[in-house]
């Protein structure tokens, strides 16, 4: 189980979250899970102006871990700055969308085989 928290005021924001987190995947015994103590939930955005981001649930996208997509995300926009956080939402959504290097469409192709195959199996309600 985990525990995000997030306080706003007019002037900052404080995220914080607890080290926990479930892995899971489809393995040869079905759905697997592997639990882990130790995992980062909040990541910096730039190493220029303040901006963070925390994820939930799984520790990675398409097996490439949100710590490696987000120094990817830092170099990739340097010392570039937004107005809004909006607009640093959807330039680090735009990256990850053309990040054919990270996220190669083989890759892509596989995860999307697979999740159809596990909802295939799911048991109906």
């Amino acid at each position: 189980m985990t525990a995000e928290v997030c306080l706003m005021n007019r002037i900052s924001v404080v995220l914080a979250a607890d080290s926990a987190t479930t892995v899971t995947r489809w393995g040869d015994n079905g759905r697997e899970e592997r639990y882990f103590k130790g995992a980062n939930k909040i990541f910096q955005l730039s190493n220029h102006h303040p901006i963070g981001l925390m994820i939930y649930d799984s520790a990675d996208l398409l097996n490439v871990p949100w710590e490696v997509i987000t120094k990817e995300f830092r170099k990739h926009i340097g010392n570039k700055s937004f107005n809004h956080v909006n607009d640093y939402a959807e330039e680090f959504f735009v990256f990850i969308d053309e990040s054919s290097w990270l996220f190669p469409a083989a890759v892509q192709k596989e995860f999307l085989l697979d999740e159809a195959r596990k909802a295939g199996l799911r048991p109906l309600m």
